[in-house]
């Protein structure tokens, strides 16, 4: 069962929360496994990146058409 949760999340890059709901199993054991594994850290930081540059550019999009209404 490690490997799968382990393969969910590095490889199909899905979230702790659901590879838990997929397993049927507490977030908090999926959270144990993934923490303990050597590539966590750097997926962690690859991930913040991504969710900052999703966020820069949802706020360029409100900005923008908040602009264009007035």
């Amino acid at each position: 069962m490690e490997n799968k949760v382990l393969d969910m999340y590095f490889i199909d890059k899905k979230k702790q929360i659901e590879i838990a709901k997929e397993l049927n199993i507490s977030k908090y054991k999926v959270s144990r496994i993934v923490t303990k594994d050597p590539r966590y850290n750097e997926e962690k930081e690859y991930r913040k990146i991504i969710n900052k540059n999703k966020h820069i550019d949802k706020t360029k999009k409100y900005i923008t058409k908040t602009r264009k209404k007035n």
